[in-house]
């Protein structure tokens, strides 16, 4: 059979399909194996986190978005919600101050060094990331990382000078990522809201709807 004939017929086939009117049922299943149950596609943050993403405020909360463990918090005074579909919380405060909760994998020296590129410093070792000063955050001993620079935000083409940032890591190992939390804005600004930002991590925790 030619390349020719054989196009010639897989196209006729192709149109017969497409006339059929009957539908076709599948009626056969089986269970999953253990290679295809484990990715989880669609999981909710409360799956992967142990606790639920908080409800959009301009959408009617499911029964499903109420139950379980959630996150809660206090937003500092002058502080504005800025809802962002990446953060599990995310704030502004001042001119161009802003603070986030998110959550992700990675190691913790992978981490501090993603944020020391963000500020324009460069990085540091596994052994120096592991010294860094501790915070306790929901309970345990999160990492605290203060860095000065020149920050440049993810899609941004240039930094921009005289930024600080101020972050805490806490791994959380039963989900194999961790929890972050990170103000960052021009550096007089920041200093004057350090006193906020350690009210806000104090005020973060988990409740049950």
């Amino acid at each position: 059979m030619t390349p020719r004939t054989f196009t010639l017929l897989l196209s006729a086939t192709l149109l017969i399909s497409c006339g059929q009117s009957k539908p076709v049922v599948i009626s056969q299943s089986r269970d999953l194996t253990a290679p295809e149950r484990k990715p989880i596609l669609g999981a909710t943050a409360q799956d992967r986190f142990q606790f639920a993403m908080p409800a959009p405020a301009a959408q009617e909360p499911s029964p499903a978005a109420n139950s379980g463990p959630r996150l809660a918090w206090d937003t500092p005074p002058g502080w504005k919600e800025t809802p962002h579909p990446m953060r599990d919380v995310s704030l502004s405060f001042g001119d161009g101050g802003e603070c986030s909760v998110v959550r992700a994998g990675g190691s913790l020296v992978d981490n501090v060094n993603r944020w020391r590129k963000q500020m324009g410093l460069e990085a540091i070792s596994e052994q120096d990331a592991a010294s860094l000063p501790t915070r306790i955050l929901f309970g345990g001993p999160g990492v605290l990382v203060e860095l000065d620079g020149s920050y440049q935000a993810m899609g941004t083409p240039s930094a921009t000078p005289g930024y600080r940032m101020i972050g805490v890591i806490l791994p959380v190992p039963s989900a194999n990522s961790a929890i972050f939390v990170k103000m960052v804005g021009p550096r007089a600004l920041v200093e004057g809201n350090e006193a906020a930002f350690e009210a806000f991590c104090d005020s973060l925790r988990i409740v049950n709807s």
